[in-house]
C-alpha cells in the first residue's frame, strides 16, 4: 500500500484548505476580515488556504468555527 498514508493526509489538508476558502467566500469575508474575527493572522488564513500551513493548532481551528458560525463537531471544515 505505498503511499496510502502519505495520500490520505495530502487528501484531508486539499479538503481543508477548499473548504475553509468556500465557506470563508459564502460569509463574504476577505482573508483579512476572518483573521480579524477568527482572532489569527492573516498569513495564517493565506498559509491555511494555500495549504502551505497543514496542522493549525486547536485555537486556530476554534476561532476559524466561530468566526465561520460552524462547530467543528460538524466537521466543518472536512475534520470531525
Amino acid at each position: 500500500m505505498a503511499g496510502g498514508l502519505a495520500d490520505f493526509v495530502k487528501e484531508v489538508a486539499r479538503t481543508f484548505r477548499e473548504r475553509l476558502r468556500r465557506l470563508r467566500l459564502a460569509h463574504n469575508l476577505t482573508q483579512e476580515d476572518l483573521a480579524r474575527r477568527a482572532g489569527v493572522a492573516v498569513s495564517t488564513v493565506c498559509h491555511l488556504e494555500q495549504g502551505r500551513h497543514r496542522k493549525p493548532g486547536r485555537r486556530t481551528l476554534e476561532g476559524l468555527a466561530k468566526a465561520l458560525g460552524a462547530e467543528l463537531a460538524d466537521g466543518m471544515l472536512g475534520w470531525g
